[in-house]
């Protein structure tokens, strides 16, 4: 029986240890245990960026109100509060910073409160570039066309395909920031 299997509230227990301790600790302590907090797998060093997304990063490439800038630019882009030493700064929704996971997942950290995580973009690089070029397409094809761009239910069918390339209902939130409908 694993140590998971005897505590009854382990979700909780691992979000109180990782609240308590800085991340690359709590990160050392996982990785030497069978204890992971829920939502997220065991981590696997995610070596470097997307070649799309850093061609993104490099154009300052914008998607709706998504900016990708480069990683370097964290500090200037967003001057709130550090990023964590493991999360790798891609751009801004709004003001809030998209990052890569270590685990190799995409998530917005707000602004406002340091280390919160607002939303879970997309489990991986890949499924956020798909959905992120099928929403392009959609709003430029908006900017072409009023009538399109008013119509309320192309946007809920686009949020709807979008949440399901990226990886489903658990990225709902994230694609939902893009649309009205």
């Amino acid at each position: 029986m694993s140590l998971r299997d005897r505590l009854p509230s382990f979700a909780m227990s691992a979000r109180i240890i990782e609240s308590l301790i800085s991340p690359s600790l709590f990160s050392s302590f996982t990785a030497a245990t069978d204890i992971q907090p829920v939502g997220r797998p065991r981590s696997t060093v995610v070596s470097h960026v997307d070649p799309v997304i850093a061609a993104w990063q490099a154009d300052r490439h914008e998607i709706g109100m998504l900016e990708f800038s480069p990683t370097d630019a964290a500090s200037e882009r967003f001057p709130y509060w550090a990023l964590p030493s493991d999360a790798t700064f891609l751009g801004l929704v709004e003001a809030d910073a998209l990052c890569l996971q270590i685990d190799g997942s995409l998530c917005v950290f707000d602004h406002e409160v340091p280390g919160r995580i607002l939303c879970v973009a997309a489990p991986n690089p890949s499924n956020l570039i798909n959905a992120l070029r099928e929403m392009e397409d959609y709003f430029n094809r908006c900017g072409d066309d009023d009538a399109f761009a008013d119509n309320e239910s192309a946007a809920v069918e686009m949020r709807k395909k979008c949440t399901a390339m990226v990886g489903g209902d658990d990225f709902a939130s994230f694609i939902q920031l893009f649309f009205w409908a």
